[in-house]
């Protein structure tokens, strides 16, 4: 009946800790993160779950994980935290799905704020949550799903970035999960990134399940790739169209106008729209030779501040875009896309 209050308990099973009430069809929580709390009955009939988390243990540092890498084609060695700098104490909030969360940082992440990750735990593993951002010492993102989240550091140490231009958005998209290094503690900044690596990392920026595109329609784009998931994800969601032919060319290094137009791709599917920076750039000198159908996303990229043109007026269309620019792409569009949330 519409307005009963009934208690609610919750009692974590040993190895778990408890993440929560949800409610399948209205009603409201007194407090939805405790373990005992009074729940409002809404008109209809509603199931109310309680949420349980597995506790994980950190193994210790000194071993090796047992799958040094689940993708060496696009990286290989994925990062690990540099034990040598702090490790602040574990925090944890629950937060409902679509909930715009702002976790203030405590004084031990001062300094490796760049590094400070959101994640929650599914059937034992952590996912991380790579669209978050610091913002004026919150931690921001939106909850992707009714969880327990919880922060760390996870420091990202290549020993070919520490001088690099790049390397603060390096570490920035390698923490969450965005980038692996190319293995031996390396990242190659200044390596090429081909169309399957791009496309990789849209949908892990996606978080996107991929477990239903198992082949695709490309015909160079084998079934069991491992790129085929996310390429197929991509066509099918309107983000890529190929090369003609019926060609994905997923080992071709991706150009800085193929990448405008993924990235535009991406940004229309998901119903985002970023904040224009200039409402009237200035034309690239170059700007005759951007292919007609890169032109529009091209234009939309460098306006709202996401792509960037080169020295010299140049926005080099036919030029292929460095592992290092990749980064900074984006790391900008992860940083507006909370910007914007928080302007709500």
């Amino acid at each position: 009946m519409r307005g009963t209050v009934v208690t609610l308990t919750a009692v974590p099973k040993p190895g778990y800790r408890f993440a929560g009430w949800i409610s399948s069809d209205g009603g409201s929580f007194g407090d939805a993160s405790a373990t005992v709390t009074a729940f409002t009955m809404p008109d209809n009939d509603t199931v109310v779950t309680a949420r349980f988390s597995l506790i994980i243990v950190d193994p210790p540092d000194d071993n090796p994980p047992d799958n040094p890498s689940d993708n060496p084609q696009d990286g290989g060695a994925p990062v690990h935290r540099n034990d040598d700098k702090p490790r602040p104490p574990e925090m944890e909030y629950f937060s409902q799905q679509g909930e715009l969360v702002s976790i203030p940082l405590p004084a031990s992440f001062a300094g490796y704020e760049n590094t400070a990750v959101p994640y929650y735990v599914s059937d034992g593993k952590e996912i991380i949550i790579p669209v978050s951002s610091v913002v004026e010492g919150k931690l921001v993102f939106i909850a992707p799903a009714s969880a327990v989240y919880y922060v760390k550091q996870n420091q990202a140490d290549f020993e070919d970035t520490q001088n690099h231009w790049a390397k603060e958005a390096i570490d920035f998209t390698a923490t969450r999960g965005l980038f692996n290094g190319v293995g031996n503690g390396m990242f190659d900044p200044n390596g090429q990134m081909t169309r399957a690596m791009f496309i990789t990392v849209i949908a892990r920026l996606d978080g996107a399940d991929l477990s239903g595109f198992v082949s695709s329609k490309f015909t160079d784009v084998p079934a069991g790739s491992w790129y085929c998931n996310s390429v197929e994800w991509a066509a099918n969601a309107g983000i890529v169209n190929g090369t003609g032919n019926g060609k994905f060319s997923p080992d071709e290094p991706i150009t800085r106008e193929q990448m405008a137009v993924m990235l535009y791709n991406y940004l229309s599917y998901k119903g985002y729209t970023l904040k224009t920076l200039d409402e009237n750039p200035q034309p690239f000198s170059d700007s005759a030779s951007i292919s007609r159908w890169a032109q529009h996303s091209v234009e939309s990229m460098c306006s709202m501040g996401i792509i960037l043109g080169k020295p010299g007026n140049l926005f080099d269309p036919q030029g292929n875009a460095t592992r290092a620019e990749c980064s900074m792409v984006f790391k900008r569009i992860i940083e507006e896309i909370i910007a914007q949330s928080n302007r709500g």
